[in-house]
Formats: structure tokens, sequence, C-alpha cells
């Protein structure tokens, strides 16, 4: 999956879409190869505007099964954990139990989502992912080894 991370890039303009690597994109979406998009960045950047932009390009030019998701959530379980996550727990979240609920949360959306979609050949746009995982926790505080081995794990 970590291959296709970093697939498209956009103007500033967002009037043109870019794609590095189209005639990948092209090749795999005439073979119904599934596909892997990751949309990174912090708060308040436009990274859900991005995702619908790229998405509705994606329907647009290669008529293509898109699904759109995010992290932590993505499916009923997923998105339990994000609820806890982001709940005000009224003590103190440990690092180590955030990581341990944001792997667990992306192992519920990788096997009941993303690996089954792009198996059927679609496209998968994520808002977030692993790179946003080792970001904020790395800054929390957390041991990049440390999240790295639990990330390889749940994955």
């Amino acid at each position: 999956m970590r291959n296709a991370m970093n697939i498209l890039k956009l103007h500033e303009s967002k009037e043109e879409f870019i794609m590095d690597n189209n005639d990948i994109l092209q090749l795999n979406v005439k073979k119904n190869i599934g596909q892997f998009i990751t949309i990174e960045g912090v708060d308040g950047t436009g990274k859900s505007t991005h995702t619908k932009f790229i998405v509705d390009e994606i329907k647009k030019r290669y008529d293509k099964e898109v699904i759109s998701t995010r992290e932590p959530g993505g499916t009923k379980a997923a998105e339990k954990i994000r609820e806890f996550i982001l709940a005000d727990q009224g003590e103190n979240f440990p690092v180590e139990a955030e990581i341990l609920l944001f792997n667990a949360a992306r192992i519920f959306h990788v096997e009941n989502l993303i690996k089954p979609s792009i198996n059927e050949g679609k496209v998968v746009v994520c808002d977030r992912f692993s790179d946003s995982t080792f970001a904020y926790q790395c800054a929390h505080g957390a041991d990049f080894d440390s999240v790295n081995q639990i990330h390889q794990w749940a994955l």
C-alpha cells in the first residue's frame, strides 16, 4: 500500500489536477487494480477539501469507483475508537495508550474497508494514515522505533 502513497499532487490554484505517476494510475485503472492514496497534513490545511477534489477528479477522469475515508475512523468499530480518543477522558491519556488505540482503529479500517476495496479494484482515498500517526505520536514523546514496531505489527 505504501507505494501508492503520494501519487497525487494539487497545484495551489486547485484548477489543475496533476498525477505524478499518471501512467501508473492509468494502467492500474485499465487493469482494474486498486489504488490507495493518502492525504496528509496538520489540522486546517485543507485535507478534506483536497480529498473531495481528488475523489471527484478520479471519478470524472477514469470512471472509477472511489472510496473516501479517514483515520482514525472509516468503519463502525474504528469510528467508535475515534470517538473515545477524541473525548475528554478526565484523566491523563498516556501516549502509549493513544498509539495502541490508533492502531486498533487502523486494523479495523484496513481489514474491513481498505483491503477489500483495493482487492475489488477500487481507489481508496484516505484523509490521514500512518504518516500522521508517526508525526503526532512522536511529537507527543513516543519513541519512533516503538511506534514503527506497533505499526508494522498492526498492518
